[in-house]
């Protein structure tokens, strides 16, 4: 089966639809100005990740520990992220997201699923239902 048509559909309405997202973002007054897509990236997992150490999150990034302390550094000095040490393990010091990111991840999260919806409100009830369906098989069935 050729599913070309079908890769080039979906990376053009990924695009589409993030090219509108980084423009209203442009027109927000964000919290976090100037931001780049490989750090709301990192933002981005070090939110999903909650309190995790360097490691893990050099890891889910798939960056080098190298790289990923020089993204932390980097997000500590804009504020973005805080580092505490670890009460369990006290060799160890765990990041997470400081207050004005947590705002900026949830207003980006919200803005994002305002523009899905308004590109998905060309479909039907039943057809949002089936491509929420086949989206969720696709992440049960795979291996991640």
């Amino acid at each position: 089966m050729n599913n070309s048509k079908l890769y080039k559909n979906m990376c053009s309405f990924r695009e589409k639809t993030y090219s509108i997202f980084l423009n209203k973002k442009e027109i927000q007054d964000s919290k976090i100005p100037d931001i780049s897509t490989y750090d709301e990236h990192y933002l981005e997992i070090i939110s999903k990740l909650e309190k995790s150490n360097l490691a893990v999150f050099s890891d889910a990034a798939n960056i080098s520990r190298p790289a990923g302390t020089k993204v932390i550094k980097k997000f500590i000095e804009k504020g973005y992220v805080t580092k505490t040490l670890n009460e369990k393990d006290n060799r160890e010091y765990l990041i997470e997201l400081s207050a004005c990111a947590k705002e900026y991840m949830n207003e980006s999260e919200e803005l994002f699923a305002k523009i899905l919806d308004e590109k998905l409100s060309v479909l039907s009830a039943e057809e949002i239902k089936e491509l929420s369906r086949i989206m969720q098989k696709l992440l049960d069935e795979n291996t991640w």
